[in-house]
């Protein structure tokens, strides 16, 4: 199995989305060619296509001495590499003060990549939200809409969610957080993650059914590797038993 990385890179930053490919799960060896620490949670058992609203409370800790950014974010993209995507989320700027700001990005087939700061800080939990119809796509900042998109400028096939964290630099750290508000897709709520990818020090762990945990140094050596949020085992099994749409 390959996980790849998409990088959105503007002002300064970048955003590493991490896909897998489906062939050979159960049987093959992860890698990355993303050098960033990152944590990735997949919602990819649910057709994101239709009506959909995420909401988490999200809370991004400062973690000093940092020298660089982390973030943490909500994004939609498709099964597809590379694929065109919208992402909200949190970014920590250590060398600019260390304050939590929140951030919209996308990528577009043949367009430069965007991102951008919509609300300069964060205090303790902001929630961001991810809405969709068939025609639309929303990021929103505690119920107010900062972003508006049109579906048929972002081509994705089988779009799905995930859940990432990210630290830039090495000897870095992130301590963050997302709390599910609601989760819900055509009406139907959506069941909670089972599974994350890991890379370079950057874990996550389910606290019970409703939060999602982000922690870690970025750090050589550390393991790459798929792990279940229900057992806590590392392997491949949890991505070859996700129940995919596609």
């Amino acid at each position: 199995m390959k996980a790849r990385s998409l990088f959105a890179r503007a002002c300064g930053i970048a955003l590493a989305i991490v896909a897998f490919s489906v062939a050979g799960l159960a049987n093959a060896t992860v890698h990355t060619v993303s050098s960033d620490g990152e944590a990735t949670v997949y919602l990819d058992y649910v057709d994101f296509s239709h009506d959909f609203d995420l909401a988490y409370d999200a809370a991004l800790a400062p973690t000093s001495p940092n020298h660089s950014w982390t973030v943490l974010g909500i994004a939609l993209l498709g099964h597809t590499f590379p694929s065109a995507s919208t992402v909200v989320g949190l970014m920590r700027r250590e060398v600019a003060g260390g304050t939590a700001a929140v951030f919209v990005s996308t990528s577009q087939p043949r367009k430069p990549n965007t991102f951008r700061v919509v609300a300069p800080t964060c205090p303790l939990r902001c929630r961001i939200e991810l809405r969709g119809t068939p025609s639309t796509i929303q990021a929103r900042l505690n119920g107010r809409v900062i972003a508006s998109w049109l579906r048929r400028d972002f081509p994705m096939r089988s779009p799905y969610i995930q859940l990432n964290a990210e630290v830039d630099r090495r000897g870095d750290s992130i301590r963050g957080s997302l709390a599910r508000a609601y989760q819900r897709s055509d009406g139907k709520v959506v069941p909670a993650a089972t599974c994350a990818f890991t890379t370079r020090g950057v874990e996550a762990r389910r606290a019970g059914q409703d939060e999602l945990l982000f922690s870690g140094t970025h750090r050589d050596g550390a393991r790459v590797t798929y792990v279940s949020l229900v057992s806590g085992k590392a392997g491949d099994t949890c991505a070859a038993a996700t129940r995919r749409h596609t």
